[in-house]
């Protein structure tokens, strides 16, 4: 979850285990709030927590294509031992 003053959300993700890794179900930004560094900060959110539950690849699920897709990728950061990205 990201959250502003007073307790207002700015977004959200939904993070779940998988039998490899961990999937990305949904991830939220308040509309109002694309394009100012909510998502970026969401992103990196998202990947500490998987690192956290020991996860080395995330995999994301969507219906439709995001046109957010290639910057969230681009900000993840690289796996030092492979150099490649979680994602």
């Amino acid at each position: 979850m990201a959250e502003g003053a007073h307790g207002r959300l700015y977004g959200f993700f939904d993070l779940r285990r998988s039998y490899d890794g961990a999937e990305v179900w949904a991830m939220f930004i308040e509309p109002g709030l694309k394009r100012t560094g909510v998502g970026r900060a969401l992103g990196h959110k998202l990947e500490t927590c998987a690192r956290s539950m020991g996860v080395e690849r995330i995999s994301l699920l969507a219906e439709t294509p995001s046109r957010c897709l290639p910057r969230l990728t681009k900000s993840l950061t690289p796996r030092a031992s492979s150099g490649s990205m979680m994602a």
